[in-house]
């Protein structure tokens, strides 16, 4: 007899169908699993058998061929490991034939216990595209799944509880995964804006760049409060919508941080990587390939502290995904795309001793040594930047002297009021203004005349690149959101320009 039981597995975030297929012949006792499997895969026949002869002891001592199909889609992960030991059950009519419309999912462990896998929300969306009715888990990925309600979750903790319920001893529906879907509980931080003394220019800034999304280097001497003010970032942020909530929750599942967890991430991602970071690290890698980084920030901020400290190749690894939202990572068998639209804020030194132009310090670098320290972010990344804003250092008696200023409430609460009217203005298509094409530049960024005779003296003066002539039109679009302006003035343009007043070349 051939059984045939279904499961899902992961390429990236999408999901495959395979056919898992058991025949018993006779001839030398054997396992052999055929069909592009891993190295994982090919383990998982001791892990298999073991536990079977645990739970059960009269499977057929014959020769088990297992074969998954499509045979030409490399099969990865652990996941394999429960609807093979139902195929091999069902084969040797331990237990009755399953439905063609149930897929299995788990690893097992040596004592028959079914353990949970990562990527368990991707997988169940799979399911439901792929027109799977109901799974079969570990309690652990229980209520991940549920959050998909079209596909019923049926979770169990061990392989006897499946034996007895598809032997027909208890009923599969004991079993079924109530839909708990809880909110997120609100993160209430230990930081604020409030903290930072001054330096409101620089939280201006941050909260057009986190009206806009746009990208932002903040350049300063040490002690000006550039980190400071970036570790704040997360505290003004709007919550994900929907659509990006499960996005984000599917690459937080793959790397298994949605185990137990009964609600979508709601909270836009911050992922702060040490300079000594692997490129695999920040733009993902591994076997089987995992998101790093990059697409752990999707949606969020991926912020790099003293970014000229970082190797050149990383931060050029940055081009792709700035431009594209995405990135591919490439192997001999197969390619796999994984999200990558974050917001990239990064912050540095003007030079190595980190005193250049500063009002209390004498830099001690020569003019060549800065140009040297600041060649590692070349023109196309510096162009990709929407804002690059000088941070100067306040003197005590300015840091003792000032009132606290804006608070992180205040800030968030600007923000939302320009991101309601940015929706208004364009009648409830919701894309962020440093997203917008070519085509949706002309559509809703409109100057009036005195705008448009301002930036054309601007980019004669300036020399801007095309890149940066579109960056500058997006910023000031965003900060005439934040005005409530549906024309773009002469005052959103020069705010936009001073937004990029860092100069690059020293002998400048």
């Amino acid at each position: 007899m051939i059984s045939k039981v279904k499961s899902v597995t992961l390429n990236g975030l999408d999901a495959y169908l395979v056919d898992i297929e058991v025949s018993f012949t006779t001839g030398y006792p054997g396992f052999t699993i055929v069909g592009l499997p891993d190295t994982v895969i090919q383990e998982s026949r001791e892990r298999i058998k073991t536990a079977l002869k645990h739970v059960y002891n009269e499977i057929p001592v014959k020769k088990i061929t297992v074969n998954l199909a499509p045979a030409d889609l490399r099969k990865e992960g652990s996941y394999l490991d429960l609807p093979v030991a139902i195929g091999i059950l069902e084969a040797a009519e331990i237990i009755r034939k399953v439905s063609e419309n149930m897929a299995f999912i788990g690893e097992l462990g040596l004592d028959g216990q079914i353990r949970g896998v990562s990527g368990a929300i991707s997988l169940a969306l799979g399911a439901k595209k792929l027109g799977i009715e109901s799974l079969v888990l570990s309690v652990e990925n229980a209520h991940e799944c549920a959050i998909v309600p079209e596909v019923k979750t049926y979770s169990f903790s061990n392989l006897n509880q499946v034996i007895e319920v598809f032997r027909g001893d208890v009923s599969i529906d004991n079993f079924l995964t109530k839909r708990e879907l809880e909110e997120e509980i609100e993160t209430n931080f230990d930081i604020d804006y409030s903290d930072v003394k001054g330096q409101e220019r620089a939280k201006r800034a941050i909260t057009i760049s986190a009206v806009g999304r746009h990208n932002i280097l903040l350049m300063g001497p040490p002690g000006s409060g550039k980190s400071m003010l970036m570790k704040r970032f997360p505290t003004i942020l709007p919550h994900l919508d929907d659509e990006e909530s499960i996005v984000v929750t599917q690459i937080y599942s793959l790397i298994g941080e949605m185990k137990n967890r009964k609600s979508l991430i709601r909270k836009r991602p911050f992922r702060s990587p040490h300079h000594s970071i692997s490129l695999a690290g920040l733009t993902g890698g591994g076997s089987p390939p995992k998101p790093g980084e990059m697409s752990l920030a999707h949606r969020g901020i991926l912020f790099l502290d003293e970014i000229l400290e970082f190797r050149k190749d990383l931060i050029e690894s940055l081009r792709q995904p700035l431009e594209d939202g995405k990135i591919t990572i490439s192997r001999a068998s197969s390619s796999l795309t994984f999200p990558a639209q974050f917001l990239l804020a990064a912050c540095s030194n003007p030079c190595k001793c980190g005193y250049f132009k500063d009002r209390f310090n004498p830099c001690t670098c020569t003019l060549s040594d800065i140009k040297k320290y600041r060649s590692k972010l070349s023109g196309p990344i510096r162009d990709r930047f929407d804002i690059m804003l000088e941070v100067p250092r306040l003197s005590n008696e300015e840091l003792l002297g000032m009132k606290p200023g804006k608070t992180s409430e205040e800030m968030k609460n600007e923000i939302l009021k320009a991101k309601k009217f940015q929706l208004a203005r364009t009648k409830g298509v919701v894309k962020n203004n440093s997203e917008l094409s070519p085509k949706e530049i002309k559509k809703y960024i409109i100057l009036d005349d005195k705008a448009k005779k301002l930036l054309a003296t601007a980019i004669d003066n300036h020399h801007f690149s095309a890149r940066a002539y579109d960056k500058i039109l997006k910023l000031s679009r965003t900060i005439a959101d934040l005005d409530e302006e549906e024309i773009v003035k002469p005052q959103h343009i020069a705010e936009a320009i001073s937004l990029r007043n860092i100069k690059w070349d020293p002998y400048d």
